[in-house]
């Protein structure tokens, strides 16, 4: 360990490497060439972070100290869902006047909502099926889409003329979220999928793509190379992310959040588990 010490406070990737290789050095773990990249807690081998203390492999590569200006609130979030909302904007080429399509309205989306918004679109609709969510979203400047009724896409076309969207991010995962991403893009859009689908037959409509020259991009985030863009604009105010935190509890309580987010009770949107109670 050379760049924390102890006493700092820290945050940590969810996503790491090995940490030696040039891509790990360069802060981008997921194109990591000696092993690939590992997620937290979705091995037996590579526990989560959701405890008192934390083993954390490479830490050079994927710790980073916590400015002053930064709260704790904000830096759980810096560790993954933050970052991986960002990236979802920043991989659907929007380009200032242009409008944009966000589906699923959790955390993630959430994000992509607002980090959208800094590339300065004319017009983000906002797609969900869950109305607290909808109403959160129309809150912050998006335009709400029900979806509950499978309609989505004409809902979508009937919005913009018939046109489509210029940019459609997709934070959910669903093959039937994608595919609608994928039908909500005019002509020479692009997609963006950021939810986690592991369907490796997925039905990719190639004969649409090809002839409307869409571009697809489907990332998983890598961390550490969003913070030097997303830390100032949390220290200087330009994002509020720990709003996205609706229900707080203690870490000895984490069955009740898991089940609470899973049954999206009392207006849930994301639970923060406090180790320390």
């Amino acid at each position: 360990m050379r760049r924390v010490k102890k006493g700092d406070r820290v945050l940590v990737s969810a996503v790491v490497g090995c940490g030696h290789c040039d891509p790990c050095l360069a802060r981008d773990p997921v194109l990591c060439t000696g092993g690939g990249p590992r997620v937290f807690g979705t091995t037996l081998e590579f526990h989560g972070g959701q405890a008192e203390f934390c083993a954390v492999p490479a830490a050079d590569s994927c710790c980073l100290a916590i400015p002053d200006n930064v709260s704790l609130e904000q830096s759980v979030l810096l560790t993954d869902i933050l970052p991986t909302g960002y990236t979802g904007a920043m991989n659907a080429n929007i380009k200032p006047g242009s409008t944009v399509a966000v589906f699923g309205l959790g955390p993630v989306g959430v994000f992509a909502l607002q980090t959208a918004m800094l590339y300065g679109p004319s017009r983000i609709l906002a797609i969900d099926r869950v109305p607290e969510r909808l109403a959160r979203a129309a809150a912050l400047g998006a335009e709400p889409i029900d979806a509950s009724d499978g309609q989505a896409v004409a809902r979508i076309l009937d919005a913009t003329k018939g046109r489509g969207v210029d940019s459609a991010i997709e934070a959910v995962g669903a093959d039937a979220t994608i595919t609608d991403a994928i039908l909500s893009v005019a002509a020479g859009g692009t997609i963006s999928v950021i939810g986690v689908n592991m369907n490796m037959e997925f039905p990719y409509p190639m004969p649409l793509a090809f002839m409307k020259r869409l571009t697809l991009k489907a990332a998983l985030v890598s961390v550490p190379a969003t913070w030097d863009h997303l830390v100032p604009l949390i220290a200087n105010g330009k994002l509020q992310p720990e709003e996205v935190f609706t229900h707080r509890l203690p870490l000895s309580q984490a069955a009740d959040g898991y089940r609470i987010f899973d049954k999206r009770e009392d207006g849930v949107l994301k639970v923060l588990l406090d180790p320390s109670e």
